[in-house]
């Protein structure tokens, strides 16, 4: 599978969107919030089999002091009060 991104910064709300698309037209839509050291986005969705339980995902870029970008992404059962990774990247410029 592959995909991409947009990000932007909504002036009304005051809050960043971004949308993911993947190759098989699966799309997933985020909202969050500069917190100073990172942006971070959550998107609830309903739990897998169990529409009555949501599941908050969590994904935050950082920028890291040697050019390089983390995303962090992790998923919550219990309203946010644990955390469950999902993974951990690092994106690094590709040289001309």
């Amino acid at each position: 599978m592959t995909g991409g991104s947009f990000s932007r910064y909504d002036r009304r709300t005051g809050k960043w969107r971004q949308t993911w698309v993947d190759s098989t037209g699966g799309q997933h839509d985020y909202v969050g919030s500069w917190t100073g050291a990172r942006l971070e986005f959550l998107r609830p969705l309903p739990a897998p089999g169990d529409p009555t339980r949501t599941i908050l995902h969590r994904m935050s870029l950082s920028p890291q002091p040697d050019g390089t970008v983390r995303q962090y992404y992790d998923d919550s059962s219990d309203g946010g009060k644990s955390w469950v990774v999902v993974y951990d990247l690092i994106y690094r410029r590709v040289k001309d």
